[in-house]
C-alpha cells in the first residue's frame, strides 16, 4: 500500500501543468560548464552590502501617440501601415493611453478601397487594444474580406463571445467543404461559447479521416464539452489499427482530459505503458494523477527513467507523494538527468521531501553523499547544493576534494559551498588551494572559472575571520593584469572583514590606492600637490611603472576597496571616498562609495532612482523628446 501524503501532493500538483507546457531544449544540454538552473552560487560580497537596484522603467514621449494618429490619417499607405503596426507594437511594450486611437483605427478601417495590408494591420491594433466596441465592425470586415483577416479577428471574437459569430461557427462546421484553420478556429470558438448543440458534429469528426489537425482540434473542443460519456470513443480509437496507432490513441486520451470514473481509470493506465508514446502516456498520466495519485506514483517509478525528459519531470512530483526511501533512491538518482531543469527538480524534491518528511532526512543525506562520492559532475553538483542547504556539514572533507574536479561545475560549487559550511577543518586545505591558484595567476592569465572559485575561497576565509590567510589577501591587492578580478575584488573585501573596525593605516592607504586608480591619463588630471603630496600615505601611489599603471582599476576591484575602507572605519579618508561618488546610488561605484560614507559618518543611503530606459528607433519621433 502507497503512502500517500496529502501536503505534499498539494504542493506538487502545482508543478504537473509546467511540465506539460514541455522544456526549451535549445541549449539545454550543455555540456559541463552548464550552472544549475536556480542555484544561488553567487558571491558574497554581492550581498555584503546588498544593493537594491533602481527600478527600470519604460519611458514613451508623450508626443508619439499624437503623432501615430495622425499618420493614421494621412493618405499615404505605408503611413497609415506602419502607423496600425506600431500602435499595436507599443502596447504590448507597455505604452499607456492608447485607447484614443481606437477610434481612429475604426474610422480607418471603415475606409472604402483600403488596402489589404493595412486593413490587416488596424484590426490586430484594434484587437491588441481589446477594442471590444469594433467587435461588430470587426465581423462585418471578416466577413467580407479575404482569408487575411481569419487568424486576427476570429480568435479575438471568440475571447470576446461576439453572439453573432456563432452561428456561422455551427454553420461551417455542418459544412462538409470546410476545411483547413477557418474549421478549426470555429471548433475553438463554439467550445469557448459552450455550445453543446455542436457535440454531435464534433464526435463524428474526431472519428471521421480527416486532417489529423482537425480531428486533434475537434477532440479538444469536445473534451471541453463533455466531461462524461466519451470512453466507448476513447477505446473504439485506442484499439484502431488502420492508421498509425500513435495518432489514435492521442485522440483518445485528449477526450478523457475531464472524465472520472474507474472506466477512465482503466483507459488511462493502457495509455501509460511503456511502449507508448511519450505525448500520449505524459497526457494520460497527468489526468491519472489528477484522479488517483498512488496508481500515477506506481507508474511513475518506471517513467522516471523514460528517455523521454518530459516524462522523467512529470514523474518527479509523482515520487514525491509515495515519500518513502524508493521515491527517495530514485530521486536521486536523476540528479544526474541530462537535462538541467529535472536536475533541478529532483534537487527541490528531495528538499521538500526532508522538510515534510522528517523520518527521511536522514536518508536524503545518505543517499546524497553516494551521488557526491562518484565522478558524475552533474549529479556532484546538484548533491553540493542540496548537501549545503541541508547545512550537512560532514561532507567538506569530500568538497574539498573536489575543488580541484575536472567540471567548473563542480570545482566552483564545491568552493561556493565550503564557504557556505564554513567548516574549521577544512580551512588549511582551502588556503593551500587558494595560494597554488594565485601563485599561478601572478604569472600566467587565470581562468575565469578559476577566478570565480578562488573568490569564493576568499569570501570564505573573510567571513571566517580566517586571519592565516591575510598574507595571501595582501598579495592580490597590486593591480596586475593576469590576476582575476573577481579573487582581488573577494580578497579586498575579505580584508576589510578581517580588519572589521580597526582602522588599519598601512592597509587602508593600499586600498584607498587603488580606489583612486583611474589610470596614468586620469592622474594627470589630478591638482599636482595631491599626486606629489607624499606627507599623506593614503594617497601615495603604489603602481610603479609599467603598462598597468596607464590602465584604470578594474570597476569591481574599486567597488571593494570602498567598502573595505568604510567597514574598518577609516573616517580620516571620507573626502577621499567622497571624490567618488556622484551623490547617487545609480553605478556599483556610487553605492559602494555611499555605502561607505554611511559607516563613517552616518549619511543616510539615497534611494535608488528610477531609470527610465526611452524607447526609440519608432518609424515616426518627435524632433525633441
Amino acid at each position: 500500500m502507497l503512502r500517500y501524503n496529502p501536503t505534499l501532493s498539494a504542493a506538487v500538483r502545482l508543478l504537473l501543468p509546467l511540465c506539460l507546457l514541455g522544456f526549451a531544449f535549445d541549449g539545454c544540454w550543455n555540456g559541463p560548464h552548464a550552472v544549475a538552473a536556480d542555484v544561488q552560487i553567487m558571491a558574497a560580497m554581492d550581498r555584503d552590502p546588498q544593493r537594491e537596484l533602481p527600478a527600470r522603467q519604460r519611458y514613451f514621449a508623450p508626443q508619439l501617440k499624437s503623432l501615430w494618429v495622425a499618420a493614421l490619417g494621412q493618405p499615404d499607405t505605408e503611413l497609415q501601415l506602419q502607423a496600425a503596426q506600431t500602435i499595436a507594437r507599443a502596447h504590448q511594450l507597455g505604452m499607456s493611453g492608447l485607447e484614443d486611437a481606437i477610434e481612429p483605427l475604426m474610422m480607418r478601417l471603415g475606409q472604402t478601397n483600403l488596402h489589404p495590408l493595412v486593413r490587416v494591420a488596424c484590426a490586430s491594433a484594434l484587437v491588441a487594444l481589446d477594442a471590444r466596441v469594433a467587435a461588430p465592425q470587426l465581423f462585418d470586415h471578416w466577413q467580407t474580406a479575404e482569408n487575411d483577416l481569419a487568424a486576427v479577428v476570429e480568435p479575438a471574437l471568440a475571447r470576446w463571445k461576439y453572439e453573432p459569430i456563432r452561428k456561422v461557427w455551427r454553420n461551417r462546421l455542418q459544412d462538409p467543404q470546410s476545411r483547413g484553420s477557418r474549421l478549426r478556429y470555429a471548433m475553438t470558438g463554439l467550445a469557448i461559447f459552450e455550445d453543446k448543440g455542436c457535440v454531435a458534429r464534433l464526435l463524428e469528426m474526431v472519428q471521421e479521416p480527416l486532417e489529423m489537425t482537425v480531428r486533434l482540434r475537434a477532440a479538444e473542443a469536445l473534451a471541453e464539452l463533455r466531461h462524461e460519456g466519451l470512453e466507448t470513443t476513447a477505446r473504439r480509437l485506442m484499439a484502431a489499427a488502420d492508421v498509425p496507432p500513435r495518432l489514435e490513441r492521442l485522440l483518445a486520451v485528449t477526450l478523457l482530459k475531464h472524465h472520472r470514473g474507474g472506466v477512465t481509470q482503466e483507459l488511462l493506465l493502457e495509455m501509460t505503458g511503456p511502449r507508448e508514446e511519450p505525448v500520449v502516456a505524459a497526457r494520460a498520466l497527468s489526468r491519472l494523477f489528477d484522479l488517483d495519485p498512488d496508481a500515477a506514483a506506481r507508474i511513475a517509478r518506471e517513467t522516471i527513467s523514460s528517455p523521454d525528459a518530459r516524462l522523467r519531470l512529470m514523474s518527479i512530483p509523482m515520487l514525491e507523494t509515495l515519500a518513502d526511501e524508493t521515491a527517495v533512491h530514485l530521486l536521486t538518482e536523476v540528479l544526474d538527468d541530462r537535462h538541467p531543469q529535472i536536475r533541478l527538480a529532483s534537487r527541490q524534491g528531495l528538499l521538500r521531501l526532508t522538510q515534510a518528511e522528517k523520518h527521511l532526512d536522514a536518508v536524503v543525506r545518505e543517499r546524497t553523499v553516494e551521488m557526491l562520492g562518484t565522478d558524475r559532475w552533474r549529479g556532484q553538483e546538484q548533491a553540493i547544493v542540496l548537501l549545503v542547504t541541508l547545512q550537512h556539514r560532514q561532507s567538506a572533507g569530500r568538497l574539498v576534494q573536489l575543488l580541484d574536479a575536472p567540471f567548473p561545475a563542480v570545482f566552483r560549487a564545491a568552493a561556493w559551498g565550503l564557504r557556505e559550511l564554513s567548516v574549521p577543518g577544512a580551512f588549511p586545505a582551502m588556503l593551500r588551494k587558494a595560494e597554488r591558484e594565485v601563485a599561478a595567476g601572478l604569472v600566467t592569465d587565470m581562468d575565469r572559472e578559476i577566478d570565480v572559485q578562488v573568490s569564493y575561497l576568499m569570501e570564505a576565509f573573510g567571513l571566517a575571520g580566517y586571519r592565516q590567510a591575510e598574507p595571501l589577501m595582501r598579495k592580490c591587492i597590486p593591480k596586475k593584469f593576469t590576476m582575476g578580478s573577481e579573487v582581488r575584488a573577494a580578497a579586498i573585501w575579505a580584508l576589510g572583514h578581517l580588519y572589521a573596525g580597526q582602522t588599519p593605516r598601512e592597509l587602508s592607504a593600499m586600498l584607498l590606492d587603488r580606489l583612486n586608480d583611474r589610470g596614468s591619463n586620469a592622474m594627470m588630471d589630478l591638482p599636482a600637490e595631491e599626486v606629489a603630496d607624499e606627507s599623506r600615505p593614503e594617497v601615495t601611489g603604489l603602481s610603479g611603472p609599467g603598462m598597468e599603471s596607464m590602465y584604470a582599476e578594474v570597476e569591481r576591484v574599486r567597488c571593494m576597496c570602498a567598502v573595505s575602507l568604510g567597514r574598518m572605519g577609516m573616517k580620516t579618508m571620507v573626502e577621499d571616498i567622497r571624490k567618488h561618488y556622484s551623490g547617487t546610488t545609480g553605478s556599483a561605484l556610487d553605492f559602494a562609495c555611499a555605502w561607505s560614507l554611511q559607516q563613517l559618518t552616518g549619511e543616510p543611503l539615497p534611494p535608488p532612482e528610477k531609470v527610465q530606459r526611452a524607447l526609440s528607433n519608432w518609424f515616426l519621433e518627435p524632433l525633441e523628446p
